[in-house]
């Protein structure tokens, strides 16, 4: 992903409520709005590390400012939690009450609260992405790559969250979920031959692209684009996976079918196998439509 070209908004929270029933719907928002704060942090950092730092991307001092960055993370959640009133366990019981009896405002919060999770997610993936090659072990969290599979995994399970209590909605298909799908989608593919874990996530990437695909054509698209990146990559898809990209075939009948503004983010060793056919790696990522187009004229 980008940098960041705007510097962080210093505008007000024009959501602060004063009615009591609104605190929690308030909290949740301020937590969204510290988030993308958190975010912006990240993905500057991550723009230094590859172009400006004097240490090494991966290096002692990159891992080191890496988990100082998640370690705020950490504390961002345990404040939120903590100021909805009790402990991980009390709040996920809370919002399962809140979405099995709902009301108005009780469900606006599990909404949100949800969403925070999907966005906490993303943003470790984000954090930790580029030591993706790294055969490592950080400190009571795995290798970077299992870290990143592990929250692709948790952002599945909570978009299952919106289609338990959401069904029509997630039927319909809305941009997060598939700006989710995309983000998780495109990291799992480089690493269904090296991480088992991997195949379940992805394939449930496959299979909300496919129903959501229906209503947007932009399901479609990145069903197209993972399974070009698959043959690109030299991966095998897993074979649950198979019958989604039936309905997305790769064959382009002009230019239209072709979504050249989507651009795979930059990781090591995924970009050195789109560069051994040439493709120019050297900007911001490889356009997806690019490598779409390559794999349609294959399979003509």
């Amino acid at each position: 992903m980008q940098r960041p070209l705007i510097n962080v908004p210093n505008l007000p929270r024009i959501f602060q409520e004063e009615g009591p029933d609104d605190r929690q719907v308030n909290r949740i928002l301020a937590g969204w709005c510290d988030l993308s704060e958190h975010f912006h942090e990240i993905l500057s950092y991550n723009h230094r590390a590859r172009n400006e730092l004097e240490f090494e991307l991966g290096g002692e001092e990159d891992i080191k400012e890496r988990l100082r960055l998640y370690e705020k993370l950490l504390i961002w959640r345990a404040s939120l939690v903590d100021g909805m009133g009790g402990g991980r366990r009390e709040l996920s019981r809370s919002l399962h009450l809140q979405y099995a009896h709902p009301s108005p405002i009780l469900m606006k919060v599990g909404h949100f609260a949800n969403g925070c999770r999907l966005y906490f997610s993303n943003i470790v993936v984000e954090l930790f992405r580029l030591l993706d090659s790294l055969e490592i072990n950080l400190p009571n969290l795995g290798s970077p790559r299992a870290i990143c599979v592990r929250h692709c995994a948790n952002m599945m399970a909570h978009l299952g969250t919106y289609e338990k209590h959401y069904p029509q909605e997630m039927t319909r298909g809305f941009v997060g979920a598939l700006y989710i799908c995309y983000v998780a989608g495109i990291y799992l593919v480089g690493n269904l031959n090296r991480e088992p874990a991997s195949r379940e996530p992805f394939t449930e990437v496959c299979r909300r692209c496919f129903i959501m695909s229906r209503n947007w054509p932009l399901g479609t698209a990145v069903l197209k684009g993972l399974r070009a990146l698959s043959l690109q990559l030299k991966v095998q898809l897993p074979e649950e996976s198979l019958p989604y990209f039936e309905e997305a075939p790769l064959i382009v009948h002009g230019a239209d079918d072709v979504p050249i503004s989507y651009v795979i983010p930059q990781q090591d060793e995924m970009t050195e196998l789109l560069s051994d056919d040439g493709t120019d790696t050297t900007s911001v990522g490889v356009e997806l439509g690019k490598i779409i187009a390559k794999w349609s004229a294959f399979s003509i």
